[in-house]
């Protein structure tokens, strides 16, 4: 198994090359203390590489399945949720046909969201009906955007546009209708790992033909990477465009604790305008170990097993009513004595670090691994549905470590990742095929 550590590698380097991008990019941050953020990610990326390590390389399956009957079984769930997905993002889609909102242009996108969240006040939300609905349809709406992919191609030609329809939804919906670009980078990390799938399971194969495209692989992962790149920065440069920021006022508007340096190569290179939106971009790789070195300034305090998700903990304590307050998490506190709120990122280690202590997310994160691990090994050698699923969306919650708490930040990725856990580990061994 010529990969087997690829997810690893490529994992290690994108983390090496965020803090590279912290402490030498174009913003500077005010209070980054990089012995202690260094020293705390040397050790994470040692305990993650141990626990991955321990995964792909652990117990092997004993026991294979046929793969027609595999795939029989996992395409009545993958046929169901493609219904329901391409369902509910058409109603979205007619929502704003009929409302008159819907919008073509990516030049325009950036006032759509200044629109959309205007006058918004974080935790003020409402929990109406289509709340309610979008938590149940975000499930399917995975499992189509993931599996609908891999096998795409066996799929019949009616759900082949059905899976296309909704990624053509998507990107009308919230990129360009809304203005976010969360959903475009979702996209992009599972199109990512599907393309990495492929070709770790083309590096099990004798087939010459199977591993001669690898090359086609690299070069649409490469394709899609770029792609993804211009869309994200196109979308952030919208947003600014539409308020009004650009390299000429941005530091007198931005955060007091962020700087950016106008004589960075990034400037000199690119010049003002396309250096800038690299310059914005690179905030959301590295802002998070900012918000890191910052609360490792305060003490601890326990948020019950809740305070790791700001979701769960706004669901527990105002729709519940239970004792428990996102102001006791790490971020907020943060936020409260420096400045740095839960409007910026803070990355992942400061939300887990509110219930378990930063040790603890490093054991956390060996365990995590130890899954992703296995997740790879199930998924290239045994293509294992389940494990291609699962292996996913910890790639979605590993592109964010810098950054945020992705996979618990909301209420549909909260329930999305328990159910999907509980069905891997307690069904995947019946989908590893021969």
């Amino acid at each position: 198994m010529r990969k087997k550590y690829l997810p690893l590698v490529a994992f290690s380097i994108y983390i090496v090359f965020t803090l590279i991008v912290a402490f030498w990019g174009p913003l500077t941050y005010i209070g980054l203390d990089a012995v202690n953020v260094i020293g705390y990610m040397f050790l994470f990326l040692v305990l993650f590489a141990v626990g991955y390590y321990l995964g792909v390389n652990g117990f092997k399956s004993r026991v294979l399945h046929d793969s027609v009957l595999v795939e029989k079984q996992i395409f009545r769930l993958l046929k169901f949720s493609i219904l329901m997905a391409v369902f509910y993002k058409f109603q979205e889609f007619a929502v704003l046909a009929v409302t008159g909102k819907l919008n073509l242009s990516l030049a325009n996108a950036g006032e759509n969201y200044v629109e959309l969240y205007a006058d918004y006040e974080r935790g003020t939300g409402g929990y109406d009906i289509g709340w309610v609905i979008g938590i149940f349809f975000y499930l399917p709406l995975l499992i189509s955007m993931i599996l609908g992919v891999y096998y795409y191609k066996k799929l019949p030609p009616m759900y082949r546009f059905f899976v296309i329809s909704i990624f053509v939804f998507i990107f009308i919906v919230n990129t360009l209708g809304q203005g976010k670009q969360k959903q475009i980078g979702d996209m992009l990390v599972f199109l990512l790992s599907i393309l990495v799938i492929k070709l770790g399971s083309d590096s099990n194969s004798t087939d010459i033909k199977k591993r001669q495209r690898t090359k086609r692989v690299y070069f649409w992962g490469l394709l899609v990477g770029l792609v993804g790149l211009f869309g994200f920065i196109s979308i952030l440069s919208a947003r600014y465009a539409a308020l009004g920021i650009d390299v000429s006022n941005i530091q007198d508007l931005s955060h007091p604790l962020i700087i950016y340096d106008i004589h960075h190569p990034v400037f000199q290179i690119f010049g003002n305008d396309i250096g800038f939106g690299i310059a914005v971009f690179s905030g959301y790789l590295a802002q998070g170990y900012l918000g890191l070195s910052l609360a490792f300034n305060e003490p601890f305090v326990w948020t019950y097993g809740i305070g790791n998700s700001y979701a769960t903990t706004i669901l527990f304590g105002k729709v519940f009513g239970l004792p428990v307050s996102v102001e006791d998490s790490y971020p907020f506190r943060v936020g409260a004595d420096t400045g740095w709120g839960l409007a910026k990122w803070h990355s992942v280690f400061p939300w887990l670090a509110s219930d378990f202590t930063f040790p603890g997310v490093l054991i956390i994160f060996f365990f995590y691994a130890f899954v992703y691990g296995r997740c790879w090994r199930e998924a290239t050698v045994y293509k294992n549905p389940l494990s291609i699923l699962l292996f996913c969306i910890l790639n979605l919650g590993l592109v964010f470590v810098p950054s945020n708490n992705q996979l618990l930040h909301t209420p549909e990725s909260v329930l999305a990742l328990f159910l999907i856990a509980c069905m891997w580990i307690n069904t995947r061994w019946k989908y590893n095929c021969k």
